[in-house]
């Protein structure tokens, strides 16, 4: 009888709390693994900022991840 008066707060807690993990899980499966290509791009650019450069260590960077 008394647990009616907290339902919903477990309910916004649980929900809260799953979304909370699918955020930090997309970020750990999507957003991070990309930044870090995309930083290793920058490296292997260095001060070269022409489509040209950036095409070429694209390639490198992704071959040497396949590996």
């Amino acid at each position: 009888m008394c647990m009616n008066n907290f339902d919903g707060y477990f309910t916004g807690f649980f929900v809260a709390l799953a979304t909370f993990i699918a955020a930090i899980a997309f970020y750990a499966l999507i957003i991070h693994p990309r930044d870090q290509i995309g930083f290793e791009i920058m490296q292997c650019m260095d001060d070269d900022r022409s489509r040209e450069a950036y095409e070429s260590c694209r390639v490198q960077v992704l071959e040497r991840r396949a590996r």
